[in-house]
């Protein structure tokens, strides 16, 4: 006889137990004959398929010499059962053809599943297995006619020819099957609180009451369980908060009854919603898990754990939600793949996930410092705890400490071959980009993890990053969108998508974008400071100062602001501003306990500087700063100030500490190495540097003006024009950038050296009448174009006179503004 499923149906209210052949109505056992309770059990095992009469005379009830009832009484007396059970809905179905349809939502509950238990054997397709053998009798065996060999060796022949064409058969059947099957895009799922029933029934698992709950630690479990699915999609705290309360007050999802979760899920458009409990049972304790359909509220799934102790519930959770995740649908093998138990055994997991729970509640509310002790009690209790190391190395990010962030990050990706499936992919995309800082790689690992993750918003999210770190903005709307399709109470999927559309040039689709999230009453920093630069770009003091007025608050977001303040000023020309804003900007952060921020801001202060020509301000700039280790603002600094050693041994440092590093190897040490070769007057060198660097001048646009100018030294002025407008053609990469105003004065003295005065004379009046039109009257950069457009032909002047106007910089501000979401993105 064929193994079957063990476990029990559901069907109308009625519960069906094959194994010990009962059928329970509210709580009743209804009374039923051996064949009429084998009729059953073949209706419930084969829903909605059309049974023949002969189909269910030959395996379910075989002639015998005493003759049966007849089949259709049977069939008279189950219809009548189910109808009672349904409420007078007629579930078994008569067709004209004499087959028997059971059209009714059938429900399998497997057997409970127990942390020290193999799984229950199952069949490798679900489906119908007859309960009863039709195997001839000993009687009819005896009573056959013996076949002579000759008969036995022509079968034997016909058996393998058929056999053969079977399988040939077979194969290209499942072939064809394997290719057309239906492909499942997921289930997206509310999770509901897991209640702890036991502390409510009196005593924990030791019989003092010491412990308490578990809820906290239960549902922490059973959501990391689930989300290691590529096939079910978890809302988030943020998302189930946003669907009950528009996104203006914070669920807690310990809050969370069935009644909101059922709620929130029918408001997002989810399919299901997944409860639970854990409840002692005599000396055990037993977890059950089951997911309703939003709507109907059916039963779509359940699935059952039975453990000892707290320690075995955890241990059981994977098999639980394993069974669960197949029940709605994920193929055995996609399920195989991405299950990975929380813990080894003999680790101390319970204490560890109700801190690592208690951390991430702490974070939910705000409280980050709070969160990342807790955190860190959590790995103490448990040190190989890989996950709460993930996560600490996010709340160390979160409180804007990279170098804490950076080790814990490196200790997770030690235990990556510990951490459940999703989270591996993450650690591995995260440590490519943030510790080796190989961006190619964290690319290739983000899109890998996308590829798995379908329904997850964050390998997208990481894929549109890293594109825009790389300086592909345009490459980078495309993951953006997809974020922001799966998750779209995310401020943070905005702001990228803001970013990168502000980056290339879509000035009002990024404004759009920021519009459309603060609609929404998200909020992120990032959105203010890309409004910030948007208000730049349009020439719009009226929303700069409403940006300059949210800030003011808050020292941190005032100083990211009046950093803002000081790059625009400093594109301006007006460098005394941009210093007193930068300084002040580095005292708020001092102020905050970020001195490392402050520091690496004033040392991008020191290179600015460097470039206007103001070299003494620089260097007084670096004097007050501690040593600061592979800090490439700082190297490029000392370069053009002519402190060549110390450029050397910084870049030195660079390239030993970051060996891997995308943009030390490509772009900020041939940066340097160019920097120091213009310094020593060797142009040839510098343009050789500069080649390891083609292919990522958009991550610094810096790599166009320093290869321009070192084709001007080399006398090549034609080839410094094409290096000067490949980088005006791209003034969105960094709309702040002080490049952009070097590279116009660049240009004009391209256009000088190939005698073409006329048009030399009108970028440099251009420069000085809208760029710079305001701009420090002793600024060094300044005097110099005003001095070589003074030696430039009258005629060529006067020329330009009539060629240019005061204030024609091209504005965007009274462009038709254009909502986000444009067709070639969707």
């Amino acid at each position: 006889m064929a193994a079957r499923r063990q476990g029990r149906y559901r069907v109308a209210g009625m519960e069906i137990d094959p194994r010990h052949r009962s059928c329970v109505l509210d709580g009743t056992e209804v009374p039923l004959r051996a064949q009429e309770f084998d009729l059953l059990e073949y209706l419930v095992r084969n829903p909605h398929r059309a049974i023949p009469e002969a189909e269910l005379k030959a395996g379910i009830l075989p002639e015998d010499a005493s003759g049966s009832i007849p089949l259709e009484e049977y069939l008279e007396r189950l219809g009548k059962l189910l109808e009672t059970a349904s409420g007078g809905e007629k579930l078994l179905i008569a067709g004209e053809d004499g087959t028997q349809t059971l059209e009714a939502e059938v429900i399998f509950q497997p057997e409970i599943w127990a942390d020290t238990a193999e799984a229950p054997v199952e069949e490798v397709a679900p489906g119908y297995a007859p309960y009863l053998s039709i195997d001839d009798d000993a009687e009819v065996v005896e009573g056959r006619r013996q076949l002579t060999a000759q008969e036995r060796a022509g079968l034997r022949r016909m058996a393998g020819v058929v056999a053969a064409v079977l399988v040939v058969g077979a194969g290209v059947w499942a072939a064809w099957s394997w290719i057309h099957r239906p492909q499942p895009t997921g289930v997206k799922v509310v999770l509901s609180q897991v209640l702890d029933q036991v502390l409510d029934q009196g005593l924990d698992q030791t019989g003092s009451n010491q412990s308490g709950p578990m809820e906290a630690a239960l549902n922490a479990a059973v959501r990391l369980e689930l989300e290691q699915s590529p096939f079910v999609s978890v809302a988030t705290a943020r998302q189930v908060s946003a669907a009950l309360s528009g996104g203006k007050a914070s669920v807690q999802m310990g809050d969370l009854t069935d009644r909101l979760a059922r709620r929130a899920c029918h408001v997002r458009g989810d399919d299901l919603y997944v409860s639970g409990a854990l409840r002692r049972v005599g000396h055990n304790l037993v977890l059950t898990l089951e997911a309703r359909a939003c709507g109907t509220d059916q039963q779509r799934a359940r699935s059952a754990g039975i453990a000892s102790d707290e320690a075995g519930v955890v241990n059981v959770l994977p098999q639980v939600v394993g069974d669960l995740r197949r029940q709605l649908g994920e193929s055995r093998a996609s399920v195989r793949r991405s299950s990975q138990p929380l813990s080894r055994p003999g680790e101390p997991i319970v204490k560890a996930l109700k801190d690592y729970a208690e951390a991430q509640r702490q974070a939910a509310a705000g409280q980050t410092n709070a969160a990342i002790v807790t955190m860190q009690k959590s790995l103490e209790v448990d040190r190989h705890f890989a996950l709460a190391q993930m996560a600490l190395s996010e709340l160390y990010a979160d409180a804007r400490q990279p170098e804490l962030a950076a080790a814990s990050l490196r200790q997770a990706w030690d235990a990556r071959n510990s951490l459940l499936p999703n989270l591996a992919m993450q650690v591995q995309t995260e440590y490519a980009e943030r510790v080796s800082e190989d961006l190619n790689a964290a690319l290739q690992e983000a899109k890998a993890w996308g590829a798995i993750y379908r329904l997850d918003a964050r390998p997208q999210k990481a894929q549109a990053r890293i594109e825009q770190q790389l300086g592909e903005p345009v490459k980078s709307l495309e993951p953006a969108w997809r974020a922001l399709e799966l998750d779209d109470e995310d401020a943070g999927v905005y702001a990228l998508l803001a970013q990168g559309q502000l980056q290339a040039g879509r000035l009002n689709e990024a404004e759009g974008t920021v519009r459309l999230a603060t609609t929404h009453g998200l909020q992120d920093e990032r959105l203010h400071w890309i409004a910030f630069e948007i208000g730049v770009e349009q020439n719009d003091e009226k929303a700069m100062q409403a940006e300059r007025a949210w800030a003011a608050a808050a020292p941190a977001h005032m100083a990211q602001i009046r950093l803002l303040d000081a790059r625009r000023e400093f594109a301006l020309g007006e460098v005394r501003d941009a210093e007193a804003d930068a300084q002040a900007a580095a005292e708020l952060w001092r102020s905050q306990g970020m001195v490392g921020e402050a520091d690496r801001h004033l040392a991008a202060l020191a290179w600015t500087e460097a470039r206007l020509g103001l070299t003494a301000t620089a260097a007084a700039t670096m004097k007050d700063l501690p040593e600061m280790v592979d800090s490439a603002p700082m190297a490029l600094a000392w370069a053009q100030g002519g402190e060549l050693e110390k450029a050397t041994t910084e870049m030195q440092q660079g390239l030993a500490a970051h060996p891997a590093g995308t943009l030390w190897q490509q772009v900020w040490a041939p940066e340097i190495s160019a920097s120091i070769a213009l310094a020593e007057d060797k142009p040839e060198v510098a343009v050789e540097a500069l080649r390891k660097s083609i292919g990522y001048e958009s991550c610094s646009p810096d790599i166009w003006l320093l290869r321009a100018r070192a084709y001007l030294a080399e006398k090549q002025p034609e080839l410094a024009e094409v290096e000067f407008r490949k980088l005006l053609s791209h003034p969105d990469l960094d709309p702040l950038s002080v490049d952009t105003s070097l590279a116009q004065l660049g240009l004009a003295r391209a256009l000088a050296a190939q005698g073409r005065e006329a048009e030399a004379a009108t970028e440099f009046l251009m420069l000085q009448r809208s760029t710079w039109q305001s701009a420090d009257k002793d600024l060094p950069s300044l005097h110099a174009a005003q001095d070589e457009l003074a030696k430039l032909s009258a005629a060529a002047r006067t020329a330009a006179q009539a060629a240019t106007v005061p204030g024609m910089a091209a504005t965007q501000a009274n462009a038709p503004l254009r909502l986000p979401k444009p067709t070639s993105q969707r």
